[in-house]
């Protein structure tokens, strides 16, 4: 596979992993307060300012934010859960002359716990003491403009004064003005490239997390040209072939002692609901039958066969996955791992330590190999049959993974080295 060079919020985003509200919100803003002020703070404040309301329903404070210099925010401080008073709003920015409060949200009920209301008014009051200008902003996924505009009136009639604003803003809007701004600062000299690439992590991560969906926008025609049609024709039987390749390996694997871990591999790239990551992998864990403790394969060490059409992790892989080993061993296994690669003369196979600590061995296959159909049943189950091999000389040498698979005592290769 091929090695890319490491980023912030990698796993969020080349794996996928759950983010929840808080982390998404600590991660967004938190990249806000440690980019630079002038260059990123300051133009997303103003398109955060930005307002579309008639002219007699204008924010005043919008005014006096989108006036602001490098010396207003210069001194700014992003403050995440403060308390103030009883309440505790996600984001606080507070310049010399401004207060902003942001509660963000990603769930469909942004009120659920009824804390706009006395947030907002523990805010007012802070802005009011401090001598500074308050500004109120509900952050959500979906249009929740209603739930803003009914806050809105309550907390007029509550205080007595038709200047109350609650601003709805969604998620797509801070990834686009994210983009903006980066798209502004591209070509331009003396920016330090930690900033940039904080800024494209930041960006990524709201895409990962499916932010840059703007909803119903109506449809694109070229979405409906020969070009998408030829591209999922081409998905469908590469579907079919690996379907009817991978039937034939398990039973020829099945002869040699390698069962296959799940009784119907899913051999499809499905599009999914828009908020999850569509599916552009298949993979087909395999076992060795004297491993007895090997049960589940998103636990349990496995061989395994995988086509990837991921950006990062494009193409056939067979290997040996070891999903959870002991972290204080990890590096020890690793290190022994190379050692049988040494003794073996391996020197194609892969050995990598993933990002949640999996150890990952295999062999990346190519086309050569497999172009025709009795050649790549072939490769597969000869890959499997060596991945067998490495997997137990590994474990007769390393007594934990040994004990993982649950063989109990060495094992013997009776094959002869290639």
């Amino acid at each position: 596979m091929e090695e890319k060079e490491a980023f912030i919020y990698e796993a969020e985003t080349r794996y996928k992993y759950d983010v929840n509200e808080n982390q998404l919100t600590s991660r967004v803003f938190g990249a806000l307060a440690m980019l630079p002020r002038d260059i990123v703070l300051l133009p997303f404040l103003k398109k955060l300012a930005k307002d579309t309301r008639p002219p007699s329903e204008k924010d005043v404070v919008f005014a006096e934010i989108e006036k602001s210099n490098f010396k207003a925010v210069e001194s700014a401080k992003i403050t995440l859960w403060k308390r103030i008073d009883e309440k505790r709003p996600d984001v606080c920015i507070t310049t010399p002359a401004n207060l902003i409060l942001i509660e963000a949200k990603t769930d469909s009920d942004p009120d659920k716990d009824e804390q706009l209301k006395p947030q907002f008014i523990e805010g007012y009051k802070e802005a009011t003491q401090t001598g500074r200008k308050f500004a109120y902003f509900l952050l959500t996924r979906d249009d929740q403009s209603p739930v803003a505009r009914d806050t809105e009136k309550k907390l007029e009639k509550k205080l007595q004064d038709a200047k109350v604003r609650v601003h709805w803003r969604s998620w797509t809007q801070v990834w686009q003005w994210l983009r903006e701004i980066r798209k502004d600062l591209q070509g331009k000299n003396g920016i330090e490239n930690t900033s940039l690439k904080l800024l494209d992590a930041t960006i990524k991560l709201l895409e990962a997390r499916h932010m840059n969906i703007k909803g119903p926008t109506g449809f694109e025609e070229k979405w409906f040209g020969n070009n998408v049609i030829k591209a999922l024709d081409e998905v469908e039987e590469l579907c079919s072939e690996i379907s009817t390749t991978m039937k034939k390996v398990i039973v020829n694997a099945e002869a040699k002692g390698i069962r296959v871990m799940r009784d119907k591999p899913p051999v499809t790239f499905k599009l999914s609901d828009t908020r999850d990551s569509t599916k552009r992998y298949s993979d087909f864990p395999f076992k060795d039958k004297g491993w007895t403790k090997v049960e589940d394969p998103d636990k349990d060490p496995h061989l395994y066969v995988y086509f990837g059409l991921e950006a990062d992790s494009q193409g056939i892989c067979v290997g040996f996955w070891w999903p959870r080993p002991p972290k204080e061993e990890i590096e020890n296994a690793k290190r022994k791992a190379n050692e049988i690669k040494r003794t073996l003369g391996k020197k194609k196979l892969f050995i990598e330590r993933e990002e949640h600590d999996e150890l990952n061995i295999g062999y990346d296959i190519g086309s050569e190999q497999v172009e025709k159909d009795e050649r790549a049943i072939r490769t597969f189950v000869e890959m499997l049959d060596e991945m067998r091999e490495f997997a137990n000389k590994f474990a007769n040498e390393f007594e934990t993974l040994r004990k993982t698979l649950g063989i109990k005592s060495p094992r013997i290769s009776r094959k002869k080295p290639r």
